[in-house]
């Protein structure tokens, strides 16, 4: 493992937030439902309990030393 850069997790922050906007419209363009699970996720939680999980996921998943 090497070094990472604060570049790299913001690129990796930003492509994030890019995709889940697209994978949020897709179904609704389609007339499709979300996938269950992922709407149980999200329903009961404010948007700041959203924001704090999904930065926990992130930083979770960094490979620190």
């Amino acid at each position: 493992m090497g070094d990472i850069q604060r570049q790299q997790v913001l690129q990796g922050m930003k492509a994030v937030s890019a995709i889940y906007p697209v994978t949020y419209s897709t179904p609704l363009s389609l007339g499709r439902l979300r996938e269950v699970t992922m709407t149980l996720l999200y329903n009961s939680k404010t948007s700041i309990q959203i924001v704090v999980m999904i930065g926990s996921l992130l930083l979770g998943n960094l490979p620190f030393r």
